[in-house]
C-alpha cells in the first residue's frame, strides 16, 4: 500500500467520490485548486492504493516552497475511503511519501478522532505549530467528542455558546438529527 499522485484528468471524478464521504471541503480538489494562486503554493492530490490497485484513501497536500525549503500542509485530512484501514499504516506511508519527495516537514490537521489519536501516539509527529504563517483551521477543534449533554455547551467557545443561548433572538432554527 502506498500513496501515488493523482492525474489532473481524474480530479473531477475525485470531487464526486469525496461527496459520498465525510471529507472536509479543504480536501476537495475544486477547493484546493485555489491554492495554485498563492505564492509558491501548489496542491498535491494523492490516493492511497492497496495491493489490488484500488484507492483506499485520499489526501490533498498544500505544498509550499521548493526543495530544500518545501513544506506540506494536510488540512482536515487524510480521508479514509476504506474504514477498515489501519490508520498507523496510512500515516507511515504519508511519512514515506513526504521523505521521498523531500519535504522539510509535513503538518497534518486531522478532522477525524482516530487519525488525531494516531498522530498523538506517533513520536515522529510533534504537537507544535512549526508553520505559524498559516493559521487556518488548525487552531480550531472541529472534532466533537462524545460527552454528557450538560458538559457539551460548556465546551464550546463563548461566542458559540452565546449564539446557541440567543438562537431565538438571532433567528436561528435548530432541531434534532433524524439519522446518523
Amino acid at each position: 500500500m502506498h500513496w501515488i499522485r493523482i492525474d489532473k484528468t481524474e480530479l473531477d471524478d475525485w470531487n464526486e467520490i469525496l461527496k459520498s464521504t465525510d471529507a472536509s471541503f479543504f480536501q476537495y480538489p475544486y477547493y484546493a485548486s485555489g491554492y495554485e494562486h498563492f505564492f509558491l503554493s501548489t496542491p498535491v492530490y494523492l490516493k492511497f492504493v492497496n495491493e489490488a490497485g484500488n484507492a483506499a484513501a485520499f489526501c490533498t497536500i498544500l505544498k509550499i516552497g521548493y526543495y530544500p525549503l518545501k513544506f506540506g500542509l494536510i488540512i482536515r485530512g487524510p480521508v479514509l475511503l476504506d474504514k477498515t484501514l489501519e490508520v498507523k499504516k496510512v500515516l507511515a506511508s504519508i511519512k514515506q511519501y513526504s521523505t521521498a519527495h523531500k519535504y522539510a516537514f509535513l503538518r497534518i490537521n486531522p478532522d477525524a478522532v482516530d487519525i488525531e489519536k494516531a498522530l498523538q501516539q506517533d513520536t515522529d509527529f510533534v504537537q507544535l505549530d512549526y508553520f505559524p504563517a498559516y493559521k487556518g483551521s488548525q487552531s480550531k477543534d472541529f472534532n466533537v467528542y462524545n460527552m454528557p449533554e450538560e458538559n457539551l455547551i460548556a465546551s464550546f467557545r463563548r461566542d458559540c455558546r452565546n449564539k446557541i443561548k440567543f438562537a431565538d433572538e438571532l433567528g436561528f432554527e435548530y432541531g434534532f438529527a433524524t439519522n446518523d
